[in-house]
């Protein structure tokens, strides 16, 4: 077992299954992180974290920027945690689900008639989808350390769209720095 911080950097945006009218925004993502390892390259990572996620809106017909959304969320992942390799140095997979709680929402700008959704509030609360993962984890009997970078796909519409034809999904990529302090069994190979 293993209990440390996560810190990072995603990139987010609100994919109406077409490119036109929103674009990618910086974030930051954190928080505490658990890991238990049931066999020595296998086992399973959750956590409490705080996630900033957001888009930019442009209007469809000017193509002006109107307005960008910062909602900030707190994320709970459950993931499937694969180490690679011996030694010390290992290659790092993983995959699972996540919920995202949305605990405040604000609009630089003003998002207006033209773009996609013009001022509404989301359908949900709440969020889910999958998430994966990849990198390269360093670990010693004292802490380990694990560098990844990542990508979730949300699978709920979560906001009312223009179009019936339209689903809203949630998308965000990035990286992050993981520190952890294990107890428990050596994690080291004999």
């Amino acid at each position: 077992m293993a209990v440390g911080l996560n810190g990072g950097y995603n990139q987010s945006v609100l994919d109406l299954g077409r490119s036109k009218g929103t674009e990618y925004v910086d974030g930051f993502a954190g928080g505490v992180q658990f890991q238990f390892m049931s066999r020595k390259m296998l086992g399973f990572e959750t956590g409490v974290f705080f996630n900033q996620l957001g888009w930019i809106e442009r209007n469809d017909t000017t193509n002006l920027v109107q307005g960008k959304i910062n909602t900030q969320v707190i994320e709970l992942p459950l993931y499937s945690h694969l180490a690679f390799g011996k030694g010390k140095i290992r290659l790092l997979l993983d995959a699972g689900p996540y919920f995202r709680f949305i605990v405040n929402q604000s609009v630089e700008g003003t998002i207006q008639a033209g773009t996609d959704f013009e001022n509404k509030a989301p359908e949900n609360s709440t969020s889910y989808g999958l998430s994966f993962k990849g990198g390269l984890g360093y670990r010693s009997n004292s802490f380990i350390v694990q560098i990844r970078g990542n990508y979730h796909l949300g699978l709920t519409n979560f906001y009312i769209p223009t179009a019936a034809t339209d689903i809203s999904v949630e998308r965000s990529f990035g990286g992050s720095v993981s520190v952890l302090i294990p107890f428990g069994n050596n994690f080291i190979d004999e």
